[in-house]
């Protein structure tokens, strides 16, 4: 069997058994199997040195006249070094150590692959409730003994927020908040809790009910959006 492009990488393999010219091609793709397995280079965005120190890997930049997004390799025989350019397979993944982040060709172009170095912790919990709401967080457990107006902190997916006191209290939904996540009112003492709409909000509830029902009665108000709610639970 002639010799062919093998799957992935497009290295070449199954020489003809005693094919004497297999030496160059084998060598070319043990260079390549050395550079995209090790997945590290200096830079994709300096331009290439004239001459380089031997092992230097870069990304050629993306808007370079030659070579552009191709990753140059300095190689070669003592006294015979040069650039030598492997095109990118799609999925191929790179650390740059100029920007200590790793980057993925697409087919394209070099896209960074997203990580939470450098990020604050608001800044991932932004990012994960991006990707997959906010259900993972942990319940936050909240309290009020007098009069509540909503803010936008409770419209987070994660709180529920009791009211303890022992006469009747309003807990106030104003217009403009921007939350977009349920959360769950509880009436923790033996003040009757009732559910408040401040001027442009609508609140809608079965029998338009808008107060807990007794102690320890609970009720959901959910966003749906353009200061209109949802309220459903224990409603007197």
């Amino acid at each position: 069997m002639a010799q062919r492009a093998l799957p992935g990488l497009g290295l070449r393999g199954f020489y003809d058994a005693g094919y004497e010219g297999w030496g160059t091609p084998l060598s070319e793709d043990l260079r390549v199997l050395s550079v995209l397995t090790a997945g590290s280079a200096l830079s994709r965005t300096t331009v290439l040195p004239a001459a380089g120190a031997t092992g230097d890997i870069y990304i050629v930049p993306a808007d370079a006249a030659a070579n552009a997004d191709q990753i140059a390799v300095w190689d070669g025989e003592s006294g015979s070094e040069a650039w030598v350019y492997l095109a990118p397979v799609t999925g191929v993944i790179v650390w740059l150590a100029d920007e200590a982040a790793s980057v993925r060709w697409e087919g394209s172009s070099w896209n960074l692959i997203s990580s939470s170095a450098g990020m604050s912790g608001s800044d991932i919990r932004a990012a994960l409730d991006g990707l997959i709401g906010t259900a993972w967080r942990k319940v936050s457990l909240q309290s009020s003994t007098a009069a509540y107006a909503l803010t936008d902190a409770d419209l987070a997916g994660n709180v529920i927020r009791t009211l303890t006191s022992a006469t009747a209290v309003t807990l106030t939904v104003p217009a403009g908040l921007t939350g977009t996540e349920p959360m769950t009112i509880v009436q923790g003492g033996a003040g009757t809790v009732t559910v408040s709409a401040a001027s442009g909000v609508t609140i809608k509830s079965y029998g338009s009910k808008l107060s807990l029902a007794g102690q320890e009665a609970w009720a959901t108000l959910i966003p749906l959006g353009s200061d209109t709610y949802r309220l459903g639970g224990n409603l007197a």
